[in-house]
């Protein structure tokens, strides 16, 4: 049995339209993919792409922070490197007033005024073991001295340590983690044994008391009687050491950072091709195909 179906003119106008309908949404598709120069704008256009895309951008979050971390963290070690390098120098200073003391020549009006320049170096040195970076001490451990009340510094005038031995740590990589501070004892000594504060305050006694009565017997007497500056050169030395030592921690983390922030840097730049890929338009494929459309 053969059905036959009537064709009318309201059918063939209703097809047509139906057409041009679905062509127009073809062109306005094209038109929205090159006017954004996305590939993908609705989960819809390509769920595995989206998926990808969305995991791309995940990546490229977590990595830029890594970045952020790492600059900061070389913004703390950097700072460090420059307070203790200047902290060597003013030691270095130190030292040679001791010896400028501990020479026959020196009388007592000289070595008054070379005590007076070992205060002075004390009182730079607390300084730079005071130092901050962004408003955070970076010698206080995790504490901030500044934010007590009333507010402190990380060293007193006296040489009283306000900080505690905590490390601050930056994330710089997946399971990479560094240390970008260094607690006040672990720089300027230990305050139960023996600090540079105290090793400069007894420099300071030495060189303005105990003068033995005969002046030829001066250097002698200093470097073997009870108030030895030979030991006080020792014990400078050991504090210049150990700054030394510190110095050369800080390399070492400052390098580990810088790698890892070139590691961020170009999974950055592979993370950003990987995800132009996936969303963005090929525009020489899609110029074509709008023009064709429109033909």
């Amino acid at each position: 049995m053969v059905t036959a179906f009537r064709t009318t003119e309201g059918v063939i106008a209703s097809k047509t339209m139906d057409n041009l309908q679905m062509s127009m949404l073809a062109m306005q598709t094209l038109q929205d993919k090159l006017s954004s120069g996305k590939e993908i704008r609705t989960p819809s256009d390509n769920p595995s792409g989206a998926v990808a895309a969305m995991s791309f951008r995940s990546d490229q979050k977590r990595t830029e922070q890594y970045s952020r971390n790492a600059q900061d963290g070389l913004g703390w070690l950097g700072t460090a490197d420059n307070t203790l390098t200047s902290g060597l120098d003013t030691i270095q200073r130190v030292r040679a007033l001791i010896l400028q003391g501990a020479n026959a020549t020196a009388d007592p009006a000289a070595r008054a005024a070379l005590a007076q320049e070992v205060k002075t170096a004390k009182d730079s040195l607390l300084g730079l073991a005071n130092t901050t970076y962004l408003n955070r001490p970076i010698f206080a451990g995790t504490a901030n001295p500044a934010a007590q009340i009333p507010p402190v510094d990380t060293y007193d005038s006296v040489g009283t340590y306000n900080g505690n031995t905590g490390g601050v740590f930056r994330s710089v990589g997946p399971s990479a983690s560094v240390q970008v501070n260094f607690d006040g004892p672990s720089v300027w000594g230990d305050p139960a044994v023996d600090d540079l504060w105290k090793t400069l305050d007894d420099i300071q006694t030495h060189l303005s008391s105990g003068l033995p009565s005969d002046q030829n017997k001066l250097t002698a007497a200093y470097l073997s009687g009870p108030t030895s500056m030979q030991s006080d050169i020792d014990r400078l030395d050991a504090r210049s050491l150990n700054l030394q030592n510190r110095l050369s921690e800080i390399g070492a983390r400052y390098h580990r950072v810088e790698q890892m922030q070139s590691r961020a840097e170009d999974s950055l730049l592979t993370l950003s091709s990987s995800l132009s890929e996936v969303e963005n338009i090929d525009l020489p494929k899609t110029i074509v195909a709008l023009q064709l459309q429109q033909t």
